[in-house]
C-alpha cells in the first residue's frame, strides 16, 4: 500500500467526514483502506430527491426536465442527462443525485451541506447544484441553487434563437409569477432579454441571474488572452467572494497565480486556503486534489499523482 503523509491523509479523509475540521495537523495518519469508510452512507442521513422540499431544491420536476432538455451549464461531463437512482452508494455521502450523463457517467447532484446550528444559518438554505461521479473525493460547483441554474438554462436557450430554445423558456416559465418561489425569481423570463441588454450571454447571466464559477473562470481566461493580468486577477478575486464555503474558486485562483511570473508565494497561499475549507469543495477528482497539494507546496512538483501523496 502506498504510504501517504499524515497531513495529506487528513486532508483526503476530511473530504468524506460529516463536519470538516479546520485543524488539519491534529489528524493522525490513516491507511487508504480506512479512508474508504468515511464515504459510507451510514455516516450521514441521506435524503432522496423526492424528500427534498421547495426550500432546499426549488421546482425539482422542472429542474430535471430542463436538465434533460438542455444539459447542465458548466458541467465538464457533457452528454445527454437522464434520470438516475435516488441513492448511489459510491457517491459522496452529502450528495443527492438528480441526473446522470449517459456519456461520462457523471452525476448532477444537490449538495446537502451539514450545518451545526440551522438557526444560526438562518434556516436550511437552498442546496447548491454540483457535478460529481462515483468514487470521487469531491465535486464541481455548478450553481448556488436550482433557481440560478434554471434561469441560466432559460437564458442560454433564449440566446440560441431556436424553436427548441423557445420551448425550454416556456418550460422554465411554467408556474412562475404565482408566488411558488422566492420573489427574486418569481417573475417570468422574457424572450430577447439577453439581446436587449446588449452585453452578451455570459455578462447577462452574471449581471441578471447570479454568480457561476465557470463564467468567472472564462472571464479570467479572456482577460489573460488580452494580456490584461490585472483584470484577470480581479475576476478571480471576485469569484472568491461569491462562493462562501467552497474551495474551488481559490483553487482556480491559485492556478491563475501560478501561471504568472513571480506569483509563486501567492499561489501557495491561495492553495492553502482550500485546505481550510471543506476539502470536498476544492475539486472533483484525485488529480485536482494532488494539484492543490503541489501548489500548496505540500508535495513535489514534478511527480505523478500517486507521487504527490507519498511521504
Amino acid at each position: 500500500m502506498t504510504a501517504i503523509s499524515p497531513y495529506l491523509t487528513s486532508c483526503i479523509a476530511m473530504a468524506f467526514t460529516i463536519k470538516p475540521c479546520l485543524s488539519l495537523l491534529s489528524r493522525n495518519s490513516r491507511s487508504l483502506s480506512k479512508l474508504k469508510s468515511y464515504g459510507r452512507p451510514s455516516m450521514v442521513t441521506r435524503m432522496s430527491s423526492t424528500d427534498a422540499f421547495d426550500g432546499n431544491i426549488s421546482r425539482m420536476d422542472t429542474l430535471q426536465k430542463l436538465l434533460a432538455s438542455h444539459g447542465a451549464p458548466g458541467s465538464i461531463g457533457g452528454g445527454k442527462l437522464v434520470t438516475c437512482p435516488e441513492y448511489v452508494p459510491a457517491l459522496h455521502p452529502h450528495l443527492i443525485p438528480l441526473m446522470k450523463s449517459e456519456t461520462s457517467g457523471n452525476y448532477i447532484c444537490a449538495l446537502n451541506r451539514v450545518y451545526d446550528d440551522v438557526s444560526a444559518a438562518g434556516g436550511i438554505p437552498p442546496m447548491p447544484i454540483v457535478e460529481s461521479a462515483e468514487d470521487m473525493p469531491g465535486m464541481r460547483l455548478l450553481a448556488l441553487n436550482s433557481e440560478h441554474l434554471m434561469r441560466r438554462i432559460a437564458c442560454e436557450a433564449d440566446d440560441s434563437g431556436t424553436k427548441e430554445g423557445k420551448d425550454i423558456v416556456a418550460m422554465y416559465n411554467d408556474g412562475l409569477g404565482s408566488g411558488l418561489v422566492d420573489e427574486a425569481f418569481d417573475s417570468v423570463y422574457e424572450h430577447g432579454s439577453v439581446e436587449k441588454l446588449g452585453y452578451g450571454l455570459d455578462k447577462y447571466i452574471l449581471l441578471r441571474v447570479g454568480p457561476f464559477p465557470d463564467l468567472y473562470e472564462t472571464m479570467s481566461c479572456e482577460h489573460m488572452g488580452r494580456n490584461s493580468e490585472e483584470s484577470a486577477l480581479i475576476a478571480a478575486e471576485t469569484a472568491n467572494g461569491k462562493f462562501t464555503g467552497f474551495g474551488s474558486s481559490f483553487a482556480s485562483y491559485a492556478r491563475l497565480l501560478n501561471s504568472l511570473p513571480n506569483r509563486n508565494e501567492e499561489a501557495r497561499d491561495a492553495a492553502r486556503v482550500c485546505l481550510r475549507l471543506p476539502l470536498y469543495t476544492m475539486g472533483m477528482t484525485v488529480e485536482e486534489f494532488a494539484e492543490i497539494s503541489r501548489l500548496a507546496e505540500l508535495a513535489g512538483g514534478g511527480g505523478s499523482v500517486s507521487e504527490a501523496v507519498k511521504e
